[in-house]
């Protein structure tokens, strides 16, 4: 048998369960000197035992057992950081990565290599925006101003919502605000009980492949985009002129999601300006 410190105690193992233990704590990429240390043995001890079971934990293989040790925690801690600002996105998404890292206590670069590229763009165009003159409005000023809405304009359209807003009859937050939000307008109207419209569109034959590619093009490089989702750009659409196509219509004429989407990502980062 074999008596080894746990939890401030001596238990006992036998021979065969501490040279295991010593082979695991390996592979988790401890040193020899660690393990030694942590079985009172000495180092050298330590490697003919572990050397005995699995010869190549003695050599060339701890290197990539280190690194595989330090990529799986730096994904642990960077889907930690992922999950806890999408848990939050409603309040954190008008905000810049400046403010969410002070608020956070969590780096710049961690926030932009955890969350998605499309509310990385939400984020950064945050900072393009006069935030100063932005109004942060609580649920109940959201609620009364979607039910003054409605009000005024059943069943109610984010165009129609977006106009009362512009002529100041109505004091609420923009529609690019409420998708940022809540996900998508018909989200926003079912938060707040009213009616949701449908905006009537006039749908054109003659949309050139052309125009659909650059409409797409034009959403995921929009910064208010929610998510770069076909329902995303389905939600985009219905705020956009009733001269813009439906996404159906983009999709019969394009194809796949997946694909146009992939191609319309590639042009997007080919357009992007140049750091000086």
């Amino acid at each position: 048998m074999w008596r080894v410190m746990r939890n401030g105690k001596y238990m006992k193992i036998t021979v065969q369960q501490r040279n295991n233990q010593m082979v695991e704590m390996r592979r988790k990429g401890l040193t020899l000197e660690e393990i030694g240390q942590h079985f009172g043995v000495t180092r050298e001890r330590a490697r003919q035992i572990i050397k005995e079971i699995d010869p190549s934990l003695v050599a060339r293989e701890v290197g990539k057992i280190k690194r595989k040790v330090k990529a799986d925690k730096i994904a642990e801690d960077r889907n930690a950081i992922r999950a806890k600002i999408y848990a939050d996105w409603a309040n954190l998404s008008h905000l810049t990565l400046e403010e969410i890292s002070s608020k956070l206590k969590i780096s710049e670069e961690a926030i932009k290599d955890a969350i998605s590229k499309t509310r990385r763009a939400i984020l950064q165009g945050n900072e393009h925006r006069d935030n100063a003159n932005l109004q942060q409005f609580t649920d109940a000023q959201i609620k009364k101003a979607l039910r003054d809405a409605e009000a005024m304009a059943k069943p109610l359209t984010a165009k129609k919502y977006a106009h009362l807003v512009h002529e100041g009859l109505i004091n609420g937050p923009s529609v690019p605000r409420l998708t940022q939000r809540f996900g998508g307008w018909i989200a926003a109207c079912e938060f707040a009980k009213v009616l949701p419209g449908k905006a009537i569109r006039t749908y054109s034959k003659e949309w050139s492949k052309r125009r659909l590619f650059e409409i797409l093009v034009e959403f995921l490089s929009d910064p208010t985009a929610t998510s770069d989702s076909y329902q995303a750009f389905d939600d985009w659409l219905r705020v956009q002129p009733e001269n813009y196509p439906s996404a159906q219509t983009v999709r019969n004429n394009l194809g796949a999601w997946r694909v146009i989407k992939a191609d319309a990502l590639r042009r997007v980062a080919r357009t992007k300006p140049s750091k000086p």
